[in-house]
């Protein structure tokens, strides 16, 4: 009983605090964002100061770099779920292909040639609209045109490619092990 008084008494200290703190910083003129006739001290990064934290300085590289592979192994993490619940779903068709003669790797290569279509129109598609989107946002926003190479295209198609690929390799691994008794007859 005296420890839940006193944490009783403890809470109602803190919240009368509390209320006299609100009411003490209630009735002084508030601090406003008038830059640069602000009389508070100014953060070094609205002076301009970046404290060696250069927009194109080796720490902001290595962040969007760490970035762009967190991205690409969360998409490969996508990709994988995605392709495992596709050949699960198609699991009857394995079984078919499998009881009919074809080879493990021969079924490994169909979906592998699958993905690497699925990959291809998805990089072509993606290429297409972050060209316009990019193109859209720097006139709006930045006022200035930018320009998307052509050159890009092959490299975000074999990026989109090794990210499907990679993505997929364990889940059509293990539809191509499927024994085909078993996948016809339901069990797999």
């Amino acid at each position: 009983m005296r420890l839940d008084q006193a944490a009783k008494a403890l809470f109602l200290r803190e919240l009368v605090s509390g209320l006299f703190l609100t009411f003490k910083y209630f009735f002084k003129p508030k601090l406003t964002l008038n830059y640069p006739h602000e009389k508070n001290p100014i953060s070094p990064r609205f002076r301009g100061d970046m404290g060696g934290r250069e927009p194109g300085g080796a720490m902001s590289r290595l962040r969007a770099v760490a970035t762009v592979l967190a991205a690409l192994v969360a998409a490969a993490l996508a990709v994988s779920a995605a392709m495992a619940t596709a050949l699960m779903e198609r699991r009857r068709e394995i079984g078919l292909m499998k009881a009919l003669g074809a080879s493990s790797g021969s079924v490994a290569g169909v979906f592998h040639t699958e993905a690497a279509l699925l990959a291809l129109l998805g990089g072509s598609v993606g290429f297409v609209l972050g060209a316009f989107m990019a193109r859209q946002v720097g006139h709006a926003i930045f006022g200035v045109a930018i320009t998307v190479h052509a050159a890009l295209l092959p490299i975000v198609l074999l990026a989109a490619g090794a990210i499907v690929l990679a993505g997929s390799a364990l889940a059509i691994r293990r539809a191509a092990q499927v024994d085909p008794v078993l996948a016809l007859r339901g069990d797999a």
